[in-house]
């Protein structure tokens, strides 16, 4: 019996507070590695502990991989079965002591580090590398959000457990989404700034720069359900946008031109998420 936070009281069986326990993958019939990949992290994302992948004939060798690349993007799961037909992972995370907000915070503090190296990179102050690796540590626990979510959404005592409602479970994890493609492109921009290795243009920096204090207003807004931040970064979205523009069509004649418009359009993708956060953190107030 479990007391939730409006008062009422809610009453299950043992058996009922358990995991899902087995997901079964058939790869025989499989078109890619991306489908396994994929599959595995809906399977883990669910709540399942265990996932046995096997096929009638040898699993291909570049399924192999597949599968132990997506082992390293899930916190907690390890291969412990391995034959030629079959490889099962098994999740021995416990999410003991680990609310959603805590992993949520976590995931603040990591992309917030991102952002900042990725900043001091630009001038040759860090090393782009660094920042590509913390991406993967975001994804790690978005994937962990979504699975602590959706044990919560199925059981009510999970549910209270973690002290959340179940608007408060879709408003996370639209918000670990989120900040999981701020990640994605600045490591992007990161990767491809490295590639490019030519000093980058100060009005390009000073963009991203802008574009990094969009970000942190709008995760203040959601954490601290502060509208008037929200609204803040919503304005500031509309005007970066022009500004983009502008410095295009400035940058327009310079020698990497091309390379310059990609950077400014990763820079308003990453307000343009933000400025989606703190629509979120409107709808929550």
């Amino acid at each position: 019996m479990n007391e939730t936070q409006d008062g009422s009281l809610i009453l299950s069986l043992k058996e009922a507070r358990a995991k899902f326990n087995v997901f079964e993958l058939d790869v025989t019939h499989v078109s890619s590695e991306e489908e396994i990949k994929r599959r595995c992290y809906s399977a883990y994302m669910v709540g399942y502990q265990l996932i046995k992948v096997h096929s009638k004939n040898k699993i291909p060798s570049e399924y192999r991989q597949a599968l132990v690349s997506s082992v390293k993007r899930l916190i907690g799961v390890e291969v412990v079965e391995e034959s030629p037909e079959l490889i099962v992972l098994q999740d021995f995370f416990s999410n003991e002591g680990l609310t959603a907000l805590k992993t949520l915070k976590r995931m603040v503090l990591i992309a917030n580090s991102m952002f900042e190296e990725f900043l001091l990179a630009l001038e040759k102050k860090a090393s782009f590398a660094s920042v590509i690796e913390k991406d993967d540590d975001l994804d790690r626990l978005m994937f962990l959000m979504l699975r602590q979510l959706n044990l919560a959404l199925r059981n009510p005592a999970t549910l209270n457990e973690l002290n959340l409602t179940a608007p408060q479970c879709v408003d996370y994890a639209t918000l670990a989404r989120y900040m999981e493609r701020i990640g994605d492109k600045i490591a992007f921009a990161a990767s491809s700034m490295q590639s490019f290795n030519q000093p980058i243009d100060s009005k390009i920096v000073r963009f991203f720069r802008k574009a990094f204090d969009e970000y942190v207003q709008a995760i203040d807004s959601f954490l601290e359900r502060d509208v008037k931040k929200a609204i803040s970064v919503i304005d500031a979205r509309a005007k970066m946008r022009e500004e983009r523009k502008l410095l295009a069509k400035q940058l327009s004649s310079s020698k990497h031109a091309v390379e310059n418009v990609l950077f400014l359009e990763l820079a308003v993708n990453v307000v343009d998420h933000s400025g989606e956060i703190s629509e979120l953190a409107i709808n929550q107030s």
